[in-house]
C-alpha cells in the first residue's frame, strides 16, 4: 500500500512546475524590450506578435504530449509505442508546417485572414521563417518534460525552463546590442533558439527517467492506435478551441460601447490575472503523476488543489480592494487615467476566474489518469458556445462595459462547463475516490 501523500511532498512537488509556467509568462516582455530598442520598433513588434500567434496555434497537435507522455509512457513496452506516436505527430506538425509558409495560403491567411498590411505581411513572414522549428522544439521537449515529471523530477523542468530564460536573456541583449537583424527577425530567432536550447536541455536531463521507464515491466498493455486516437483527439479539440477564445473575446470587446477603452484595458487585466492562472494550470500534471503513484493519493491533491485555488483568489482579492490595484496600473504599469477604471472593474471581474480553471484543471486531470478524456472535449466546447453567447448578451442588450462584460463571460461560462463536466463524469470521480 503506497505511503499517504503529505501536503508538504506535494507543495515540493508542484512548485518546480508552478515556478516554470511563471517563468515562461516572463519571456515575451524580455523579448519585446529588445525589439523595441531596434529600428522601427511599432511595425516590428506587431509582426513579432503576428507571427508567434501562429506559432502557437502550429503546436495545437503535440501540446498535450507531456500529459500523454506521463499517463501512457509507464513501461518499457507503451513507451515504445507512445514515442513512435510522438514522433508521428510531431513530423505531422512540423511537415504542416514547413508547408504553410511555402504555400500562397500564408500570403492569404495574412493579409486577408489577419487583416495585416503588404509591409507587416512581409515582416511577420520573415520572423516566422525562424519558427519553423516551433513544433519540433516544442514536440520533444513536452514528451520528455512527461518522464521527468512521472518519475518525480520536475526540478529538472524548472531547470530546462531557466535555460530557455537564459538564452532568452542573452539573445535579447545581443540583439538590442548589435542590431543584425530587423526587430520581428531578431525576436523570432532568439524564441527559435531559446525553445531547441530548452529541448535539448530536457532530453539530456530525462535519460536517467527515460532509463527507468525502460527498465520496468509491463504495467498495461500498450495503447493502440486506436485506444492512442481515442485518448489523443479530445484533448486537441481543447487545445484548439482554448485559442479561438481569445479571438471570440476580442470580437466581444470590439463590439462594445467602449470599444477603444475595452480592448486597451482588458488585456491589462487579464495579463495581471495571468500568474494566478498559470500557477493553477500547472497543477494538472502533478495531479496526474500522482494519481499514477496511488489512487489513494486523491484525497490529498483535492485538499491541496482547494487550499491553492483559496489562495490564488485571496491574492488577487487583496490586490484588488487596497491601494496595491492603483499602484499597479497608475504607477508600475503607467495606464492613462482613464483606463485605470475600467482595468480595475475588469480585473474584479476575473477574479474567481483562477480558481474555475483550477477546478477544470482538477477534473481534466482525473480524466486523463482514467484515460477517458473526450468528456473534455465536449465541456470545452460547452465552455466556448456559452462565452460567445454571454459576450453577445452583455455588449449587446445589458450594454454592459467591454472589459466588465469579458470577465464575467469568461468565468460564468467555465464555471457552468465545470458544473456539467463534474456532473457528465461523475460515477467515475465517485469510483477513483473510494
Amino acid at each position: 500500500m503506497a505511503e499517504p501523500l503529505s501536503q508538504a511532498r506535494l507543495l515540493q512537488f508542484w512548485t518546480p512546475l508552478a515556478l516554470t509556467w511563471a517563468i515562461m509568462g516572463v519571456e515575451i516582455p524580455v523579448i519585446s524590450l529588445a525589439v523595441a530598442r531596434l529600428p522601427e520598433a511599432t511595425a516590428n513588434l506587431a509582426a513579432l506578435g503576428a507571427a508567434i500567434a501562429i506559432a502557437w496555434f502550429s503546436e495545437t497537435l503535440i501540446t498535450n504530449l507531456t500529459a500523454i507522455s506521463l499517463r501512457l509512457a509507464r513501461d518499457r513496452e507503451s513507451y515504445a509505442v507512445v514515442r513512435r506516436y510522438a514522433v508521428l505527430l510531431i513530423c505531422i506538425a512540423s511537415g504542416a508546417n514547413c508547408l504553410l509558409i511555402l504555400s500562397p495560403a500564408f500570403g492569404w491567411m495574412l493579409e486577408h485572414g489577419l487583416g495585416l498590411e503588404p509591409d507587416l505581411a512581409r515582416r511577420t513572414t520573415a520572423a516566422y521563417e525562424w519558427l519553423l522549428v516551433w513544433p519540433a522544439a516544442i514536440g520533444v521537449r513536452r514528451f520528455y518534460q512527461g518522464q521527468l515529471i512521472r518519475h518525480g523530477l520536475t526540478r529538472r523542468v524548472a531547470y530546462g525552463t531557466g535555460v530557455r530564460l537564459v538564452v532568452i536573456a542573452l539573445g535579447a541583449l545581443a540583439a538590442a546590442w548589435t542590431g543584425a537583424l530587423p526587430g520581428a527577425e531578431a525576436g523570432a530567432a532568439i524564441l527559435a533558439a531559446a525553445v531547441v536550447a530548452e529541448a535539448v536541455a530536457a532530453w539530456l536531463m530525462a535519460a536517467s527517467a527515460v532509463r527507468t521507464t525502460n527498465a520496468t515491466d509491463p504495467v498495461e498493455a500498450p495503447p493502440t492506435l486506436v485506444a492512442f486516437w481515442r485518448f489523443y483527439w479530445p484533448l486537441t479539440v481543447m487545445m484548439s478551441l482554448n485559442l479561438g477564445v481569445g479571438a471570440l473575446v476580442t470580437v466581444g470587446l470590439a463590439r462594445s460601447q467602449d470599444a477603444i477603452i475595452a480592448l486597451a484595458a482588458f488585456p491589462v487585466a487579464h495579463g495581471l490575472n495571468f500568474i494566478a492562472r498559470a500557477t493553477v494550470t500547472s497543477y494538472q500534471e502533478a495531479v496526474i503523476a500522482l494519481l499514477g503513484e496511488a489512487e489513494s493519493h486523491g484525497r490529498a491533491l483535492r485538499r491541496f488543489a482547494l487550499k491553492l485555488g483559496g489562495a490564488a483568489t485571496a491574492a488577487l482579492a487583496l490586490i484588488a480592494v487596497t491601494p496595491a490595484a492603483s499602484w499597479l496600473f497608475l504607477g508600475l504599469m503607467d495606464l492613462p487615467e482613464r483606463l485605470i477604471e475600467p482595468a480595475r472593474e475588469a480585473f474584479l471581474a476575473l477574479l474567481f476566474y483562477p480558481a474555475v480553471t483550477l477546478w477544470f484543471v482538477w477534473s481534466r486531470a482525473r480524466l486523463t489518469h482514467l484515460r477517458h478524456t473526450r468528456p473534455i472535449a465536449t465541456a470545452t466546447l460547452l465552455e466556448t458556445v456559452l462565452l460567445a453567447l454571454a459576450m453577445a448578451a452583455m455588449v449587446g442588450p445589458l450594454d454592459l462595459p467591454g472589459a466588465t462584460a469579458a470577465g464575467l463571460a469568461m468565468t460564468g461560462s467555465r464555471l457552468i462547463a465545470n458544473i456539467w463536466l463534474e456532473y457528465a463524469a461523475r460515477d467515475r470521480f465517485r469510483a477513483l475516490a473510494r
